[in-house]
């Protein structure tokens, strides 16, 4: 679990191939970014709304997340 960040699952690409999350804040569900599939790079990417902050501890819990959703996504296309 995430200490600064709730990541929820919101629903399918256009596709309907791979997932989209919302970033929100633990502390006041705020809506800080969207992770999606970015083809080009075939990769999960973070989209921050503007004007938000993200410390170092919050970058880490977005990479953490990300790599655990290639892993997963690696796993069901292989």
């Amino acid at each position: 679990m995430s200490e600064h960040l709730c990541f929820v699952l919101y629903g399918t690409s256009d596709s309907g191939k791979t997932k989209r999350w919302e970033v929100r804040s633990r502390s006041d569900d705020s809506l800080l970014a969207i992770i999606s599939w970015h083809g080009p790079w075939r990769r999960y990417v973070v989209t921050p709304q503007p004007h938000t902050l993200f410390d170092a501890s919050c970058l880490d819990e977005l990479a953490t997340f990300i790599r655990c959703r290639m892993i997963d996504h690696k796993a069901v296309t292989a």
